[in-house]
């Protein structure tokens, strides 16, 4: 969500570039109306571009201020309310109009996090996952912090062999009691296994003495992260042209719930010894 509101600040500020120099109208204050937990410096603070010292942009200024209520609702206040801008402009003696900005803001109450729950873990046990949550209950609810936690839990998932795990933040908003109960169902699917490893693109490549060089092996639960450390291990001995992600072949098979590793390497031509030379 916050990159998403991101980009599109980004956006307007490039389409907008050129209208911000034609207007050259210089924000002279920007004041919050309605704030009481959330202090203005901090409202301040999460814009970017409509500051004070800037120039006024309405289309930028509107983006700016969907991103505040995204703000406000991951504090834990679900129900804020980000108004429309009132924007003054005042004469500014031999420098020409300034604009005066006042946004009101409905903060509405607080949400807490209520009950989280695990259901559908096996593979990683609910209580390691929870002991992990940023989060604990009667703490202000904040969307962002779980789904960080989320992917994390994911990551976790796919370094035990679970590629194909999944994982869902289910909410339950109690109005009444403002808290937030959660859930988190897990997909975990099957624990993925390396297949068969097969060396192609130089017959003078011993593949017996390629495998034992991998930190992925035939049999062992499969794991994306080390696959990739192979690789790093792999382009640092400098006796293969640089090996990229690429340069090898990732065949899943839902059905026997193997990878199967296909390296395309190329050895790296020594040079004439230096030995012996008069």
């Amino acid at each position: 969500m916050f990159q998403r509101i991101t980009t599109l600040l980004l956006s307007a500020a490039l389409l907008g570039e050129t209208s911000l120099r034609a207007q050259s109208t210089p924000i002279l204050s920007v004041t919050f109306e309605g704030n009481s937990a959330v202090q203005t410096p901090r409202l301040k603070n999460q814009l970017r571009v409509s500051r004070e010292g800037g120039w006024y942009n309405a289309d930028v200024l509107k983006v700016e201020l969907q991103g505040l209520e995204v703000f406000y609702q991951d504090e834990g206040f679900l129900r804020a309310k980000v108004g429309d801008p009132i924007v003054e402009f005042r004469a500014i003696p031999g420098k020409g109009p300034g604009a005066e900005i006042r946004v009101p803001v409905t903060e509405g109450a607080r949400y807490s996090l209520g009950e989280l729950r695990i259901q559908n873990a096996q593979g990683l046990k609910p209580a390691t996952l929870l002991r992990f949550s940023p989060l604990g209950s009667g703490q202000p609810y904040s969307r962002s912090k779980l789904a960080q936690w989320q992917e994390k839990i994911e990551d976790a998932y796919h370094t035990m062999g679970y590629i194909r795990a999944e994982t869902r933040l289910q909410e339950a908003i109690q109005e009444a009691r403002k808290v937030v109960d959660v859930v988190l169902d897990c997909k975990e699917g099957s624990a993925y296994r390396v297949g068969k490893i097969t060396v192609v693109g130089d017959d003078s490549i011993n593949t017996p003495d390629f495998k034992k060089q991998l930190l992925v092996g035939e049999g062992g639960l499969y794991n994306p992260e080390m696959l990739g450390l192979t690789l790093h291990f792999l382009n640092n001995m400098r006796a293969y042209k640089t090996i990229s992600p690429s340069d090898v072949e990732v065949r899943m098979n839902d059905t026997t719930a193997t990878v199967d590793l296909i390296f395309h390497v190329t050895p790296l031509k020594k040079g004439p010894s230096s030995f012996g030379a008069s």
